[in-house]
């Protein structure tokens, strides 16, 4: 298919017809008020996190009553916004085992490594986690990452490494903070 120039200089297809994406219109009010929503929301999860660690109550109990509080709000929402509540079993497998993986255990590697580095540091580790799912798509399913999202991502892990090595000397790395590094480094 040829693809024509439009006057901005993005392609335009030269059929007829014309998909418009998310990423063809200007951020609106709204786009930007979920985005402050979301780093609201991941901010006060780290702060949630460095509050129950430690509490007294295991990381499987505090993760039970995390995740329950979750649910009811989801299905709270999905209520509110006339969002669909029934899938297929097949579907309902896919989302029990991602539920396992991606959430549950992924959380509780995440609290097992509160216990021994600050819930910053751990927010950081999880910020390498487009580093390490470009690097899976690469090994399991064969996706080559573009040469330029290679160098960003090096980038991103280089400048994470520079901004902590300075305090590794002072502070040393015991083993407890290292098995909770490698518990975040898992869960990511």
């Amino acid at each position: 298919m040829s693809v024509t120039r439009e006057p901005n200089g993005a392609p335009e297809p030269a059929t007829a017809e014309k998909r418009t994406t998310t990423r063809d219109r200007p951020f609106e009010p709204v786009d930007y008020g979920l985005y402050a929503l979301t780093v609201i929301a991941w901010s006060a999860s780290w702060f949630a996190i460095e509050l129950q660690v430690g509490s007294g109550v295991s990381n499987e109990v505090n993760l039970v009553w995390r995740f329950a509080i979750a649910t009811l709000l989801m299905f709270a929402w999905a209520g509110f916004s006339g969002g669909r509540l029934r899938f297929p079993i097949t579907d309902h497998l896919r989302f029990a085992v991602l539920g396992i993986l991606i959430f549950s255990s992924n959380f509780l590697f995440f609290y097992y490594g509160a216990g021994y580095l600050v819930s910053g540091l751990l927010s950081v580790v999880f910020s390498l986690a487009s580093v390490i799912n470009m690097l899976l798509g690469a090994l399991v399913i064969g996706e080559r990452p573009a040469p330029r999202i290679l160098a960003g991502g090096v980038i991103g892990f280089a400048g994470i490494a520079l901004m902590f090595f300075p305090k590794l000397p002072r502070t040393g790395f015991q083993a407890g903070r290292w098995w909770a590094f490698c518990c975040a480094s898992v869960a990511r």
